[in-house]
């Protein structure tokens, strides 16, 4: 921000700030400082009229002179050097305070304007400049109005600078190119120290997505209320008494009651005390901001998902009565819950993926910890896998796959968890389980894979190898490390296995 405000054109009459600041020295030294300098005034005065009128001796001057020094030097100093040290220190605090404000401006996102009361600028900053398709050299000292499409720009008068104090006002402004878009302004007056008004500081924000979705929203409604009683969304009107002004058949059917019984009465007398107090801040915001909203709500009725928008009615300038439509999006719900479920899940087996495995354990272990109750971490490793693929092809690997997940679900509980983490691995976690459990889950799968070897005509054999850890509340670790404990302990099993 190089020579903020510098135009002695406006009432914003200043010198190009300094790089540095002045010194600061410590007090005893501005004293010192005093002192030299009265007994330099005092020893060349006494010598002059020693010299020129023969008044005393040299030494005498030196005495007296001293004598002078040691009284006058507090003087001066607390009636000068002092307050002049004071007004230098605080010289020195707001440059640094001005200098960290600056900097915030610069970096701001929103556009920031300063203009005289003639409407020129005379600061902006670089966001208000890339805003518009400017430079900030291009804008500095121009008539604000060619950042509006208004033919003519006037001087505010007395009665618009009053309302200047924290004016808020939409409008469309104009790029360099001559293009138009939306703006959300915000000015303020700045004050001289009298009081009196010597400029406007704007800040100017780009409003367009928002504008553009506020555009949507409406075509929506509107083309809604074209069908409002075709329609299978719920429709009704309240009014400030939160009474019921009207509402369509849909909304009818869904509370099981006729028009005549519900028209005029307060929505309180059909919902739950939680229900009204939800609905009747999104209502009261409707009424004060004569904006709409909208948002997710689950009706305690039948326990159905809808998405409620509310917009204002107006009749002129008023606004009578807001506008309630409930789009009923259980099945989005259900389908994002699917889309969630397949994201986690493992396409194949129908076990969790890793992913699934590491959303659901980090819930595991903070539940181990609120019991304080151990976790056992199964890591299985499918053997063969591969020689199953070069020799029968992947789809009998596949199938494989599926057998052995088919297996895990049998041997493990429906508690627990099971997932298969990588293209032959797989996890299980079992809440509170001890060695004993580990030995039955050992003999069970053991029991499985025999089962599954005792079919002929396969021409190869099933076989797992498998290691397991344990989560101690009493001394938490990561689920990664828990995850490789169990791979090491599994290969350790497997490499005994083979010797």
């Amino acid at each position: 921000m190089k020579n903020t405000f510098k135009n002695t054109e406006t009432p914003f009459k200043d010198e190009p700030r300094r790089k540095g600041y002045m010194r600061v020295f410590s007090s005893p030294v501005y004293l010192g400082l005093g002192a030299v300098l009265i007994f330099a005034i005092e020893l060349s005065v006494m010598t002059l009229l020693t010299v020129c009128c023969s008044m005393s001796s040299f030494w005498t001057v030196i005495v007296d002179s001293t004598a002078l020094t040691l009284i006058l030097s507090p003087l001066l100093y607390f009636m000068i050097l002092r307050p002049l040290h004071t007004h230098i220190t605080e010289r020195k605090r707001s440059e640094e305070r001005l200098l960290v404000l600056e900097q915030a401006v610069e970096s701001m996102n929103i556009g920031v304007t300063v203009t005289d009361l003639k409407g020129r600028i005379i600061y902006c900053n670089p966001a208000e400049a890339e805003m518009h398709g400017y430079s900030v050299e291009e804008l500095r000292g121009k008539e604000s109005r060619v950042l509006a499409p208004q033919k003519r720009w006037q001087p505010y008068s007395p009665e618009e600078l009053e309302k200047m104090k924290g004016w808020q006002r939409e409008r469309n402004n104009l790029r360099k190119d001559g293009r138009s878009f939306p703006v959300q302004l915000n000015s303020n007056l700045v004050l001289n120290s009298e009081g009196k008004p010597i400029g406007i500081i704007t800040n100017c924000e780009d409003i367009t997505i928002r504008k553009e979705a506020e555009h949507a929203m409406q075509e929506s409604e509107a083309r809604y209320r074209s069908l409002v009683e075709s329609t299978e969304d719920s429709i009704y009107l309240l009014d400030r008494d939160f009474r019921y002004i009207f509402i369509n058949r849909r909304h009818l059917q869904r509370l099981g009651i006729k028009r005549d019984d519900i028209i005029g009465k307060r929505y309180s007398e059909f919902h739950s005390e939680n229900e009204f107090a939800d609905l009747m801040d999104k209502v009261r915001y409707v009424f004060d901001t004569g904006g709409s909203t909208q948002h997710e709500h689950r009706s305690r009725r039948d326990g159905k998902f809808f998405l409620r928008t509310l917009s204002p009615i107006r009749e002129g300038d008023q606004i009578v009565a807001v506008t309630v439509i409930s789009k009923d999006i259980s099945k989005l719900k259900r389908m994002e819950e699917e889309l969630r479920t397949i994201s986690l899940t493992d396409d194949l087996t129908g076990l969790y993926n890793r992913r699934g495995l590491m959303t659901l354990a980090d819930q595991q272990l903070k539940m181990a910890d609120r019991v304080g109750k151990k976790i056992l971490v199964f890591y299985a490793d499918l053997d063969g896998l591969k020689k199953v693929n070069d020799t029968f092809g992947h789809q009998e690997g596949d199938q494989l796959l599926v057998a052995t997940a088919n297996i895990f679900k049998e041997v493990f509980r429906r508690s627990d968890i099971i997932a298969r983490v990588g293209g032959d691995e797989f996890v299980s976690m079992i809440l509170d389980a001890d060695d004993n459990e580990v030995k039955q889950i050992h003999e069970r799968l053991q029991e499985s894979v025999d089962q599954f070897n005792s079919h002929d005509g396969k021409g190869y054999k099933l076989e797992v190898s498998f290691g397991f850890t344990y989560y101690d509340p009493a001394k938490p670790c990561s689920f990664e490390e828990l995850l490789e404990r169990a791979d090491k302990a599994m290969y350790e099993l497997k490499r005994r296995r083979e010797y």
